[in-house]
């Protein structure tokens, strides 16, 4: 069974969904710092809710401005665990966001 889970990010890093609920995504309302981009952080994050064993992926919205010091590590940490990223990167991210609402 499928299942998908939202960390939005920003300078920090909130889990606005885990893997376990079974509603639909929640109006996404800005809850973290956006003076920054740690993408580093919100994979480890992301990568934390996801299960042990089985498929595992994580998707990445984001602008790619990074701040983060962390992200190098991390991508390859999940890469050697078998954990596949893919990554859309774009200015505004309106359409992707009314996508994952039905999920």
């Amino acid at each position: 069974m499928d299942r998908a889970g939202v960390v939005t990010f920003g300078a920090d890093v909130h889990v606005a969904r885990d893997l376990t609920s079974p509603a639909p995504l929640p109006h996404l309302e800005p809850a973290v710092d956006g003076w920054g981009t740690n993408i580093g952080l919100a994979l480890q994050r992301a990568a934390d809710l996801l299960p042990a064993d089985g498929d595992r992926r994580i998707v990445l919205l984001s602008d790619g401005a990074d701040t983060s010091t962390a992200t190098h590590a991390v991508t390859h940490a999940l890469r050697e665990t078998g954990v596949a990223v893919d990554t859309v990167r774009s200015e505004e991210h309106t359409s992707e966001l009314q996508s994952l609402r039905h999920l």
